[in-house]
């Protein structure tokens, strides 16, 4: 346990210092904090690049969301592409996009649903 609150502490610290965009932060639709998505070498405003996902929920109940859930096989499946078309990251991996992030923040799964929002760190979060 001390080690996940280590980690978490880690995570936000780099969240409030962290204003190139190189990491986001995903939040259910109600605004529980599900977990991160990071960038590795561009940060989020570059054309493409790659990512991981990191699943730290604020609350256990957001464990059984569909941002959760999709964040948890994100993660577990590794590294992954992204491109940026416009403002909108598309999560992909050579075939159809896994998780989308559309320009008003809202995060879209495969099938098209709004399944949470994300926020670009910064030091107000």
């Amino acid at each position: 346990m001390n080690a996940l609150i280590a980690l978490l502490t880690f995570a936000l610290s780099l969240a409030s210092n962290d204003s190139t965009g190189h990491m986001l932060i995903l939040k259910t639709p109600d605004g529980v904090l599900v977990g991160f998505m990071l960038a590795g070498g561009a940060d989020f405003d570059a054309p493409k690049g790659d990512c991981v996902f990191t699943l730290m929920p604020a609350d256990t109940a957001a464990l059984d969301t569909p941002l959760a859930r999709t964040v948890s096989d994100l993660r577990v499946s590794g590294e992954h592409h992204w491109i940026n078309t416009e403002g909108t990251i598309s999560v992909v991996d050579g075939g159809p996009v896994l998780l989308r992030i559309d320009t008003s923040g809202n995060v879209v799964d495969a099938k098209g649903a709004v399944i949470g929002a994300a926020y670009v760190s910064n030091a107000s979060e």
